[in-house]
């Protein structure tokens, strides 16, 4: 299966418009840090992806994005806004996923309580039926939404 892939200017934005529409200390702290976390959803070994489905993937940008911490500030907000992102686009219903779930396990990856192999195991990923309709408006600044239709028409 081909996947849309978040590019790192595209995850900037991100961050940028996050910022700006909840405050917070602006800049990147590390460029390579930041690429490192963009560049994990692709990795392989021995021509085989470390994270072969389209949840996996999503969660390495959720995980990385938080814990390679390259921005100054919103580290958190912008991994689930390029979790949720890469699932957008790639044409997933994000609107099953539960939001304040999603804050939680933001803040337990920050905490280091957490690591990626458990994330992939949780049962969430899989069953959305559980789960509370998420509203993304929070995550959704209007300058946002315009940038996903133009990532999703760009396809």
């Amino acid at each position: 299966m081909k996947y849309h892939y978040l590019k790192i200017n595209e995850v900037i934005e991100f961050h940028d418009l996050l910022i700006a529409n909840n405050n917070g200390l602006e800049g990147i702290r590390d460029m390579k840090l930041l690429e490192s976390a963009i560049e994990s959803p692709k990795m392989q070994f021995a021509g085989d992806d470390l994270y072969p489905d389209l949840f996996k993937k999503a969660v390495a940008y959720l995980y990385f994005i938080i814990k390679n911490h390259p921005f100054n500030d919103c580290n958190k907000r912008t991994g689930v806004m390029s979790f949720l992102v890469f699932l957008k686009i790639n044409n997933y219903p994000i609107e099953y996923l539960d939001k304040i779930y999603l804050e939680d396990i933001a803040v337990t990856i920050a905490s280091s309580d957490l690591d990626i192999k458990s994330l992939e195991a949780y049962d969430f990923w899989d069953n959305k039926v559980e789960f509370a309709m998420f509203d993304p408006s929070p995550f959704w600044p209007d300058r946002l939404l315009e940038k996903l239709n133009k990532i999703k028409n760009n396809q």
